[in-house]
């Protein structure tokens, strides 16, 4: 059964249309500006009340979580990749595309590493030929994984394991059950800290989606980014406000993740939290555009309509 987490700063805002957020702790850096909203009542002033709903507890079960989830009701909004954005709504998963979250300089989504071991002998993209390379399946780490790999690697002899969530990718590599790994966002300074080796590091250009339910009206959800936008402006102009907050949530990953808490040691707090780009509309052109690469790869068997994307005023 999921579980209802109201934290204690926020608890006193009763009041407002009530919104969920299915949440997984163990990709919290995925929802940071969102925990931030509620840390300090972004949503109350917007006349929201959201609340965040445990969706399980300890490792990942499967990639359609957040799907299943709106499905069930047990959230109201995720965000995704670009390239799975189009599978979710191909899939006609109950909700609808209405943002976009462009990468930028020092933003989560601005770019994956692949790290391999010091002692791996590779040290190239094109030395990855074969290689188990720790990925999970169905998400943007796959997608980016395979897009980043084909200027040096041919298709069939690119190997991506599907390991679930970053921080077991990171455990994987480190307990030489593949030889390589996708990692992204705090998982890449903590790669660095035990001396990972990265050999490829590609800056994206495929935002991060925003997918909301379809029960949400437009007027909801324009005052649902309005509040997530005002807490990644305030993470933006000094993120190492936010470290402490940031740290708690990372302690509670490598605490239930079984991870050695050691690799915490001696991170730079300042320079832990990521940025996020704003909020923004998002169109249907992009998406056929993506959606055309998909399809030329057997990734999809077809084009999505133009209405799964919702054209909103932001």
């Amino acid at each position: 059964m999921e579980k209802i987490l109201m934290p204690s700063v926020f608890s006193i805002l009763l009041t407002g249309e009530r919104i969920l957020l299915g949440f997984n702790k163990f990709a919290f850096h995925w929802f940071f500006p969102e925990l931030v909203a509620l840390e300090h009542g972004f949503f109350g002033e917007n006349g929201l009340r959201c609340e965040l709903v445990e969706l399980r507890g300890g490792g990942v079960e499967k990639s359609d979580l957040y799907v299943d989830a709106l499905r069930t009701g047990k959230t109201d909004f995720y965000h995704c990749g670009e390239w799975v954005g189009v599978v979710r709504v191909l899939k006609n998963t109950a909700g609808k595309i209405v943002a976009q979250s462009k990468p930028a300089p020092g933003t989560l989504n601005s770019s994956f590493t692949i790290f391999v071991r010091q002692d791996s002998g590779i040290s190239s993209p094109r030395d990855l030929a074969g290689k188990s390379i720790a990925v999970e399946a169905g998400t943007g780490s796959f997608y980016a994984a395979r897009m980043d790999l084909e200027p040096y690697v041919k298709s069939e002899e690119i190997r991506l394991i599907s390991v679930s969530e970053p921080h077991a990718r990171l455990k994987a590599l480190m307990d030489g059950r593949v030889s390589a790994a996708s990692l992204l966002g705090p998982w890449t300074k903590i790669a660095v800290k035990l001396g990972l080796k990265p050999v490829l590091t590609t800056k994206r250009d495929n935002p991060t989606l925003l997918i909301v339910s379809d029960r949400l009206g437009d007027e909801t959800v324009v005052r649902l980014i309005k509040s997530i936008n005002k807490a990644v402006e305030k993470i933006n102009s000094d993120p190492s406000a936010y470290s402490d907050l940031y740290m708690d949530y990372l302690r509670q990953v490598v605490d239930e993740g079984g991870l050695d808490s050691r690799w915490l040691d001696s991170l730079d707090k300042d320079s832990l939290v990521d940025r996020w780009s704003t909020w923004e509309p998002y169109s249907y052109s992009r998406l056929y555009q993506v959606s055309r690469w998909m399809l030329e790869r057997g990734l999809v068997s077809t084009v999505p309509d133009n209405n799964v994307v919702r054209s909103l005023r932001i």
